[in-house]
């Protein structure tokens, strides 16, 4: 079955958590490129998505949220683009052979398009499409857009996808409380990000990471998620709300406390993980709670 033949046909799809914060376990440094480990750490890459899986995640991201010409530009890695991407891939396809599908994980860019910024939409078009080929190069069943801002961005993503005949797209935006409802850093909607994800052929619309509330503000976002196109919906949300301290930033959400907040929202969802600060045993948890 493909992952979009599981989208139009199952139930509730458990996706994978934080991995950043995993690789981090394994002694990847906060200054350093943790994509580039799909190159010189394969195997503590695997190890990450070895332990979603046997946790329950039917679907896995890739190690390439950052694996973009201008991330890796900072860490004199551009060349390696696309072997990055390609092997991101390749490692979760290994891992999920026979257990479940894999994410192409594309995160924004880290930078603005022009006129606001200093990167020119044709540069954008060509990092996107170095980084959605070399993963469906790789093996991977969907690309997922994800922790997207900014409107422009997202639909220069999915054209790309598009044109580059990706079998499954999946966008998911992260969102703030503002006095108006909840809104992207780039001041996107709900509604917005639920259309530019329906006229670009995703599949799958929602949200992950952010800094809204999970007993109170995910239901509204949601519900308005569903009510402007009626997509399948996504939820990926942090371990609790970041909280800075001397130590960086850390999570406290419990995987038995998070479970009991999202359970829920399960219903809705047609795939359902964490982000930021959530482990193996936050997956395990949701899934014990909810099945």
């Amino acid at each position: 079955m493909t992952l979009q033949e599981a989208i139009e046909q199952e139930g509730l799809l458990f996706s994978d958590g934080g991995f950043g914060t995993e690789l981090q376990k394994l002694g990847l440094e906060l200054s350093s490129c943790g994509d580039l480990w799909c190159l010189t750490h394969p195997d503590r890459v695997a190890a990450v998505h070895r332990q979603y899986a046997d946790a329950g995640s039917s679907l896995v991201s890739t190690n390439t949220f950052n694996a973009n010409r201008f991330a890796l530009a900072k860490h004199g890695l551009a060349d390696k683009q696309a072997e990055i991407a390609r092997a991101g891939a390749r490692i979760a396809k290994e891992v999920m052979a026979g257990r479940g599908w894999v994410m192409g994980s594309i995160g924004p860019c880290g930078e603005l398009l022009e006129p606001v910024g200093p990167i020119q939409p044709e540069e954008l078009r060509a990092s996107l499409r170095v980084q959605v080929g070399a993963l469906l190069e790789g093996g991977a069943d969907a690309i997922l857009f994800e922790t997207m801002s900014g409107l422009d961005e997202i639909r220069l993503g999915l054209e790309v996808a598009q044109e580059l005949h990706a079998p499954c797209v999946l966008l998911t935006g992260a969102f703030d409380p503002t006095r108006s409802g909840p809104r992207t850093m780039m001041g996107v909607r709900p509604e917005q990000l639920a259309k530019a994800a329906k006229e670009g052929g995703a599949s799958v619309v929602g949200a992950n990471c952010g800094r809204l509330a999970l007993e109170t503000d995910f239901l509204l976002l949601l519900e308005r998620l569903h009510a402007a196109v009626g997509l399948p919906l996504m939820l990926q949300p942090n371990a609790g709300r970041p909280e800075v301290n001397e130590n960086g930033i850390s999570y406290h959400c419990t995987p038995v406390n998070l479970a009991e907040i999202v359970a829920p929202l399960a219903s809705r969802l047609k795939i359902l993980g964490g982000c930021c600060g959530s482990t193996p045993d936050h997956i395990r948890a949701m899934k014990a709670r909810i099945n």
